[in-house]
């Protein structure tokens, strides 16, 4: 396994994070730590995890359902009480195992809990090793708009072992691939090459990658974690693919393939609006197409409705991040309805169904 340390965000990666994370459990014996899972990180996740650090006769489990109906306030709120039943106070310690529901959840429980808890990130997919666990963002989906409550609040560390990828299914594991992709268009075009020369195939080892994903969300963090001008550029694909994942939460679709659907459509309205040039952008939507089992996207006006209500909006102007060539991206790019649903479109003309 790939062993890493970066310094200025507090990631660990594989032996590294064993033994930071051994080091602080021996220098904090007396704090009270609870551990919240949802079902598949404790069916598939926890023993593991227990094997490593063996902590579970003297730590308090808290259990949430999988999927993304957890990330409410109905679970917050169920949190909160089980938290008091067991007697949590500010020195107590909050582990978030699992993916990006479990660490944006988790997150915001343990920021808002009287008025703040420790907490620290051990995320088991490899979304939430690429992204969702690193960067302080918390929150919940409030009226079925993704990540309308929330605030930014780092953890004291996150632990990545790459390990936990062997457990995911198939579909898991290309939905981390999506913020992949993003990163190599956005970011690194060393990124969307390696991508590019072969499909994505779950049996690759993909610590490499993850290493690089990682180092490019955390520079980009370090240089604006309050998120007030460059972080913006990690929101590419994200504006269009959260309206369409919320859309979709009948059928689950996963965030990481709501935003490469995402993507396409915004790569479109890169082209109409920043003059991405019509050759790379059939090149990047056909690499997009080749990994990910895309599908027409149905009822566009209620997308376009909660675009309306996405928070990076501003002053009633819808502001996305586009590209202009791969590596070159530009923040608050104001965007029309009409445009947004020439993009939709364009995605859709793609496919028979």
């Amino acid at each position: 396994m790939k062993n890493f340390t970066i310094h200025q965000s507090n990631i660990f990666g594989n032996y590294h994070g064993v033994l930071f994370f051994k080091n602080f459990l021996q220098k904090n014996k007396n704090r009270k730590i609870f551990i919240l899972v949802d079902s598949n990180t404790e069916n598939y996740c926890l023993s593991f995890f227990y094997s490593l650090f063996n902590i579970s006769e003297k730590s308090f489990l808290l259990r949430i359902p999988a999927g993304e109906s957890s990330k409410s306030l109905a679970y917050v709120s169920f949190l909160f009480d089980e938290l008091i039943a067991h007697q949590a106070d500010n020195d107590s310690l909050l582990i978030n195992l699992g993916g990006g529901v479990v660490s944006d959840l988790g997150g915001f429980v343990a920021s808002t809990f009287n008025r703040g808890m420790s907490y620290i990130n051990f995320p088991t997919t490899l979304l939430a090793q690429v992204d969702a666990s690193i960067g302080g963002k918390t929150g919940v989906n409030f009226k079925g708009i993704k990540n309308k409550i929330g605030l930014i609040n780092n953890p004291i560390f996150t632990i990545v072992l790459t390990e936990f990828i062997k457990t995911l299914p198939k579909k898991e594991f290309l939905s981390g691939y999506g913020e992949i992709c993003k990163y190599g268009l956005i970011c690194n075009p060393g990124i969307w090459e390696y991508i590019s020369k072969s499909k994505i195939n779950i049996l690759d080892d993909p610590q490499y990658i993850i290493y690089q994903s990682i180092k490019i969300k955390t520079d980009i963090v370090h240089k604006d974690n309050n998120e007030k001008g460059l972080r913006k550029i990690l929101n590419f694909g994200h504006t269009i693919g959260h309206a369409i994942e919320s859309v979709c939460q009948k059928i689950s679709l996963k965030h990481g393939i709501c935003v490469v659907m995402g993507m396409i459509c915004e790569l479109y309205i890169s082209h109409i609006l920043l003059k991405l040039p019509k050759q790379k952008l059939d090149i990047y939507v056909k690499v997009l197409n080749s990994n990910f089992a895309l599908k027409k996207i149905k009822n566009i006006s209620q997308i376009i409705s909660l675009i309306r209500h996405d928070k990076k909006n501003q002053k009633g102007k819808l502001l996305f991040s586009l590209i202009s060539k791969i590596g070159h991206c530009h923040f608050n790019q104001e965007v029309s309805e009409n445009l947004i649903e020439e993009s939709l479109t364009f995605y859709n003309s793609l496919y028979n169904e």
